[in-house]
């Protein structure tokens, strides 16, 4: 693939985000996983949530990088209720902020 055709793949992935199947692929993360953590809140896809069957969520690079916040807790053995209060706590500091 040439350069330019790699700048075209990674800005089309910017701007149509990241499906559950490539977030998975990238973070390790299963899709049952994430599909849970949506449906939880614990972590909404920030372009398009799921409208339904059939429908695919959309992530986008900043849920990438709270994922990656995600699996350095569960390495540490935090629980899933304290990665839930350091997310929230993390988004209340940036709130207004354009990214993480």
């Amino acid at each position: 693939m040439s350069l330019g055709e790699n700048w075209l793949k990674a800005r089309t992935m910017m701007t149509d985000g990241y499906t559950t199947t490539q977030v998975s692929e990238i973070t390790g993360f299963s899709i049952r996983q994430l599909d849970y953590w949506a449906r939880t809140g614990m972590l909404s896809p920030s372009i398009k949530s799921s409208d339904g069957p059939g429908t695919r969520r959309r992530y986008s690079f900043d849920d990438l990088v709270r994922l990656s916040f995600i699996q350095r807790l569960r390495e540490a053995a935090w629980s899933t209720q304290k990665i839930r209060k350091a997310l929230a706590h993390l988004c209340a500091q940036h709130a207004g902020e354009e990214a993480l």
